[in-house]
């Protein structure tokens, strides 16, 4: 039995992957995770091809009859909430032309399956798991298997969890040279990711990962997969935790693992910088960790509060100096756009965001994530009305004007030139542009 896993085709730059989805903010592009583990997943038992259209930059015509060249028995495909329609109506169109069954993963086909199977007929089933070794039970013509979601009447799956663990992933089946990070490693250099925890141990409320259950990985198992990267001549990874330990002896294990490997590696990940400590960071910093990204979210603690978040903006900017102090670079995520805050208050915002000692800032505007608690449970969809009091039309020009004010202190544009090159600068700054300006999707 064939099965194509496959990322579909996007008139622009989009990041399916891990149950989420989102518009791209800058040229950057990972292999997907759900993928990735399912080709190791699926290897034994099943004949797996991987078509990453968007990373080979394919369009809808190419990919369609790349699809049909496969000719796959099944199809377990990435689809992303904010252009659901049109990705279904793609895999729409090329079952049409080759019948398979298609498994569908991402975002508000997890949130909402009943719903999603209900709108899209097309799709014999969700995944609800990709690294539940059920999958391959249900590709087989199981029933009632805790992975994937089916539709109609019937008994309901067992419940998903258990431990952690999977065969190794088929990187070299993933256009690996296509992808890139430039805070990882020069664009054209193989990269990839690598998990060692599914899920998330913590639950804000603007988050749907507490609904997957947290595992972790064995640790033995990370560092062989570790290995096989090295052999397979890969040149970056991206540690694709959720957050990645998070307490300090994990944290020491798989550094000491990483610097017993043949040769350095750089890789990055992404942390709860506040629970960590200035000996895992430095012990991080000495496995070869080439940037610690991490969530600022937001400096005033009053909207955050409200949504049950608490950051300790003292202890952040403590570490993020030790950070400075050892040559660790770091990158925080911050959030604009809060319910209640003003138009004058995302102002102040930029300027507290702009002061805090971090090398590179990635602002992001407040949306709930699709089966997060602050969600709800109404019906699912592609987007959802948000109470943003500085409205979205304005949200989306301060994010753009955010940015260019971070970057326009002279150290980090310095730091950004010697990152990128002048070419790669003028290439994120034109895609920031055109995400800027762009339409909705």
């Amino acid at each position: 039995m064939k099965v194509l896993l496959l990322n579909p085709p996007a008139p622009r730059l989009c990041l399916r992957d891990y149950f989420c989805a989102e518009s791209a903010k800058a040229d950057y592009l990972w292999p997907p995770l759900d993928l990735l583990v399912l080709s190791g997943l699926l290897a034994e038992g099943f004949e797996v091809e991987v078509l990453d259209a968007l990373a080979e930059g394919l369009d809808e015509a190419q990919a369609a009859s790349r699809i049909e060249r496969a000719s796959p028995d099944a199809v377990v495909a990435l689809a992303a909430g904010f252009r659901l329609d049109a990705d279904m109506a793609f895999l729409a169109r090329a079952r049409g032309r080759r019948p398979f069954r298609l498994v569908v993963s991402g975002d508000v086909p997890r949130a909402q399956p009943a719903w999603f199977l209900e709108r899209y007929p097309e799709a014999d089933g969700v995944l609800m798991d990709f690294a539940d070794p059920s999958v391959a039970e249900y590709l087989r013509g199981g029933k009632g298997v805790p992975a994937v979601r089916v539709r109609g009447p019937g008994p309901a799956p067992p419940a998903l969890g258990g431990p952690l663990s999977y065969p190794l992933p088929r990187h070299e089946r993933f256009p690996l040279a296509r992808y890139r990070l430039p805070l990882l490693a020069p664009a054209g250099t193989p990269i990839t990711c690598l998990l060692t925890a599914l899920g998330c141990p913590f639950s804000c409320g603007y988050c749907s990962f507490p609904s997957l259950p947290y595992r972790l990985r064995p640790m033995g198992e990370v560092l062989d997969e570790w290995a096989a990267l090295l052999r397979l001549g890969v040149g970056g990874v991206f540690v694709r935790d959720l957050s990645f330990g998070p307490g300090p002896e994990r944290i020491h294990a798989f550094c000491e693992g990483v610097r017993a490997a043949d040769r350095p590696l750089p890789w990055t990940c992404e942390v709860r910088l506040d629970l960590l400590d200035e000996a895992s960071l430095t012990a991080m910093k000495g496995a070869g960790c080439a940037c610690l990204l991490f969530g600022l979210e937001n400096l005033d603690p009053a909207p955050l509060e409200r949504l049950g978040r608490r950051v300790d903006a003292g202890r952040l900017r403590r570490l993020a100096l030790h950070c400075r102090h050892i040559g660790l670079p770091t990158l925080g995520h911050y959030i604009l756009g809060l319910p209640g805050q003003s138009l004058g208050s995302e102002w102040v915002n930029v300027v507290r965001a702009c002061a805090f000692p971090v090398d590179y800032m990635a602002f992001n505007r407040f949306v709930p994530r699709l089966g997060a608690a602050l969600r709800g449970a109404g019906p699912a969809g592609p987007d959802l009305d948000l109470d943003v009091s500085t409205g979205r039309a304005s949200l989306r020009w301060i994010l753009a004007a955010a940015s260019l004010l971070f970057y326009a202190h002279p150290r980090r544009a310095l730091r950004l030139v010697r990152l990128l090159g002048p070419g790669g600068l003028t290439a994120q700054a034109a895609h920031l542009w055109k995400r800027t300006i762009a339409p909705p999707w």
